[in-house]
């Protein structure tokens, strides 16, 4: 599967990712687990350069949107999709619940 995604992050961090590609650091806040977070949908991306929290380590000065071409290989699990999001919300629930 290939998707068109977008990456909101300051400028100075942009210019970092296209030198030396994604980075990812360790951080026990992430909403979804360590890992680079995308959108499908410009707009969303732009949108979340204006609100960052200090609390993920995200300071932005000067926005920046990356537009990166995504293929996955194997199992991709698509949240738009009611199956895939049940099949997501059952999984979380029996993680949570231990």
């Amino acid at each position: 599967m290939r998707f068109l995604a977008y990456h909101g992050t300051d400028r100075e961090r942009a210019k970092k990712i296209l030198d030396h590609s994604f980075l990812v650091k360790a951080n026990d806040e992430h909403w979804l687990g360590n890992g680079v977070y995308f959108y499908l949908d410009r707009s969303l991306a732009q949108w979340w350069t204006t609100r960052p929290t200090k609390k993920f380590g995200e300071e932005v000065h000067e926005p920046a949107v990356l537009e990166c071409a995504i293929e996955t290989a194997g199992f991709t699990l698509d949240l738009r999709k009611l199956d895939d999001y049940r099949w997501f919300v059952e999984e979380y629930a029996q993680v949570i619940a231990y």
